[in-house]
């Protein structure tokens, strides 16, 4: 008789419940859209602010940033959130050992749906020792901001989920069933 293992009677369950999420819950796959925006100022001290900074505008946040201030290489993302006391949002950088931050304050509340603009003259370059009288230089122009490239990520569809899904499950239901056939080879003397 022909036996199903409960391995194989779970992935089945699985491959039926994400059948059903997905025709109950139609529209939920989403698209991202990512604006790279280049960056553009010069300090009070003579250096200069230049790279990109990508921001989903569909969820309002900064998702990378790629920039050269005063000769310091900003390459990893820190921390952001809506600076109010500055009237902007605020996106902090590092160099990747941490040693230098750039705050950068855009002159709006959330980056979502952000087009690009002026960057407010809160925005600096700064060491981690700025409480002991360390380095720190603001935009004296405030800069810019401006849309260099926009794409598109897009997460599949929930029927596309449930698809996988089954394929693996019949995938597994195949390999346990196959497995259950085979029958070691006797030899006879």
């Amino acid at each position: 008789m022909f036996q199903i293992s409960r391995l194989a009677k779970y992935a089945a369950f699985g491959g039926l419940i994400a059948i059903l999420w997905a025709v109950v819950a139609p529209g939920a796959a989403r698209a991202d859209v990512i604006d790279v925006f280049d960056l553009a100022g010069s300090f009070e001290g003579g250096g200069s602010l230049s790279g990109a900074v990508s921001i989903d505008v569909t969820t309002g946040l900064a998702i990378g940033i790629n920039a050269v201030a005063d000769g310091f290489v900003i390459d990893k993302l820190t921390d952001q959130f809506d600076a109010s006391l500055f009237s902007g949002y605020l996106v902090e950088g590092s160099t990747s050992d941490g040693a230098y931050f750039l705050s950068l304050v855009f002159g709006v509340d959330n980056l979502t749906g952000y087009a690009g603009g002026g960057l407010s003259t809160y925005t600096r370059i700064a060491d981690t020792n700025l409480l002991a009288a360390g380095f720190e230089e603001f935009l004296g122009d405030g800069g810019t901001a401006t849309l260099a490239s926009s794409y598109v990520l897009s997460a599949p569809e929930p029927s596309t989920w449930a698809l996988m899904i089954v394929g693996f499950a019949g995938v597994g239901f195949l390999a346990v069933h196959r497995a259950g056939r085979a029958r070691p080879a006797t030899a006879s003397v």
